[in-house]
């Protein structure tokens, strides 16, 4: 089990351990404040703070769109919560857990890496299996003992027929003496182990690809506009945007709660919360219905300052019936602990006293800044998805999409 975002390594579940699964820590958590040497966020390193633009403020306006912002939400948890935990391994299993991680928390080039890995050592298993035959066989036989030893590379090149390499083909055909059956029987077996191992991993591949897609994108900060509450701005990214129906997202639904400093979870209301269908490139906002919200400017401000996370989610549809999911969780700036939110950035934020940057603007002549009267009449400013600027008391911003 990991503690405050670091493996745990226990010896009794060593293999657990090693593929960072996992495992009872095996001793009670220790503060990074207690412990001798350790450094806490105060002597962070300075890569933990190159992130703009949050760099300067913590309520400044970002300049482009970064996906990692979205990824902070687990780094963020493991910051504030440690876990510990002696004796119970919490799990369903070892293979559970396994597969669990093949498909949806090993990277890539790490499934890559194994899947060769494995093949590697199963070729020089099997080439070491077959060389100790071969020399116990020698060793038993005068006949043999005259013919020379047998070496390990022409044994390795033997163990390549495993994955169906065509040793006579590649390294050109000689006369040579049959296998023993002992030879045929490891063959066989390492044989099969490939094809096992191949199995899986065409398994593996099928299952991280059926995944449900990410297919939209929330903004990374949500405004509190003095006027008209809180908004989240999102956008379906799907492929050019300049092709057909085909990168339209279908049956869309959203839900937004939020969290108070109780760790309490309310939801929240939406003025619409689902849509039949939005293309992709296309910048939408939500808008969350004051009344009874944590937003409402009637509650006390005590009960308006417990408000600490607002998280949304999206479940959607593609027009070949795949499942398309996205989520965001969006928190209250600044945190408590000044030194942790500044490791943290960038990361989704709630501003509040903020409105949006306007995405679309009417395109008018350069001459005269008189509207065109042909098509496209209007741009989308895809640079301003994830922009934000103060607001004022007199501010009333168009929503966009309710």
């Amino acid at each position: 089990m990991s503690q405050n975002g670091h493996r745990a390594f226990n010896r009794r579940h060593l293999a657990r351990s090693l593929l960072g699964l996992t495992v009872p820590s095996g001793e009670r958590f220790v503060h990074p404040d207690h412990r001798p040497g350790a450094r806490s966020f105060d002597d962070a390193p300075s890569s933990f703070h190159r992130d703009a633009p949050d760099a300067d403020s913590a309520s400044s306006s970002r300049d482009r769109f970064d996906a990692s912002v979205y990824d902070k939400d687990f780094a963020i948890r493991n910051a504030v919560r440690a876990r510990e935990g002696r004796a119970s391994l919490v799990s369903f299993g070892f293979t559970s857990d396994l597969w669990f991680a093949l498909v949806n928390e090993y990277r890539w080039a790490t499934v890559v890496a194994l899947e060769v890995g494995l093949e590697v050592a199963l070729i020089a298993a099997c080439g070491l299996a077959l060389w100790v035959i071969a020399r116990l066989e020698d060793a038993g036989s005068e006949e043999e003992r005259g013919r020379g030893r047998p070496s390990f590379r022409s044994k390795i090149l033997l163990a390549l027929t495993t994955v169906r390499l065509s040793t006579d083909s590649i390294y050109g055909w000689r006369e040579s003496d049959p296998s023993s059956a002992a030879e045929v029987f490891v063959l066989a077996c390492f044989g099969w182990a490939h094809w096992f191992v191949l199995s899986i991993a065409s398994a593996l591949i099928v299952a991280r690809a059926l995944r449900p897609q990410k297919a939209l994108a929330f903004a990374p900060d949500m405004v509190v506009t003095p006027n008209d509450g809180a908004q989240i701005r999102f956008m379906p990214i799907r492929g050019s945007g300049l092709s057909d129906a085909e990168n339209q997202l279908v049956n869309v639904d959203f839900r937004v709660q939020f969290m108070c400093d109780r760790y309490l979870t309310h939801d929240m209301t939406l003025a619409r919360s689902s849509y039949a269908a939005w293309p992709s490139f296309d910048v939408g906002t939500l808008t969350v219905t004051l009344e009874g919200s944590a937003f409402d400017p009637k509650l006390p401000d005590g009960e308006r300052r417990s408000l600490q996370q607002v998280l949304v989610t999206m479940q959607a549809l593609d027009l070949d019936g795949n499942q398309a999911v996205a989520r965001a969780n969006y928190y209250r700036v600044p945190f408590e602990d000044d030194a942790l939110e500044r490791a943290m950035r960038p990361y989704p934020r709630i501003l509040f006293g903020h409105k949006f940057v306007d995405c679309y603007r009417i395109i008018r002549d350069p001459t005269t800044g008189a509207p065109v009267r042909r098509e496209p009449k209007f741009c989308c400013d895809l640079d301003n998805f994830v922009k934000t600027e103060p607001a004022s008391c007199g501010d009333v911003v168009a929503v966009g999409a309710v």
